[in-house]
C-alpha cells in the first residue's frame, strides 16, 4: 500500500480500502500546531520507515461531520490531533505516545511490519528447485 490519504472527500472509500489490513494511521488537522510542528518529522520519518510499512494519513478537518468516519474505529478512536495509532482489519490495536523524533516514530511504524518467517522463505526456495529441475528435464 506504501502511503494512503484520506481526505474529507474520500473517506467511505479510504475506510473500505484500509479495513482489511495492518497499518499506522496519523489522524491530522491542518490547522492545529501541534500536527503543524509533527509533519516534518513525520516526513523525515517515511523516509527511514521500512518501506513494506503501510502508513495512512487522515486529514482529520472534517472529521465528525462524515458519518462513514465517525463511525469508524478511527473517528471513536481520535482522542486529539495529532493521534498516531496502528490497527489491524479496522481496529486499533495501540496508540503511540511516546517521543516524537522521526526515529522514534520509525521504531513504532516498523512494528505494523509483520515479520518474514523463515519457513515460508525455505519453502519458497524449495518451490523454486523444484521449478528448475522440472524445466531442465
Amino acid at each position: 500500500m506504501g502511503v494512503e490519504k484520506i481526505e474529507p472527500g474520500n473517506y467511505k472509500e479510504g475506510l473500505r480500502r484500509i479495513r482489511n489490513t495492518r497499518c499506522v494511521v496519523l489522524v491530522f488537522h491542518p490547522q492545529c500546531g501541534h500536527c503543524v510542528e509533527l509533519f516534518p518529522k513525520w516526513q523525515a520519518m517515511k523516509q527511514i520507515a521500512n518501506p513494506n510499512a503501510n502508513i495512512v494519513e487522515v486529514n482529520g478537518s472534517d472529521m465528525h461531520s462524515s458519518r462513514e468516519m465517525s463511525a469508524s474505529a478511527i473517528g471513536r478512536g481520535t482522542e486529539g490531533f495529532p493521534s498516531v495509532m496502528l490497527m489491524d482489519k479496522g481496529k486499533i490495536i495501540s496508540r503511540y505516545n511516546g517521543e516524537r523524533s522521526p526515529e522514534k516514530l520509525a521504531e513504532f511504524v516498523n512494528q505494523s511490519v509483520p515479520a518474514r518467517s523463515k519457513s515460508r522463505t525455505r519453502s519458497k526456495a524449495r518451490r523454486g528447485k523444484t521449478k528448475k529441475l522440472r524445466r531442465r528435464k
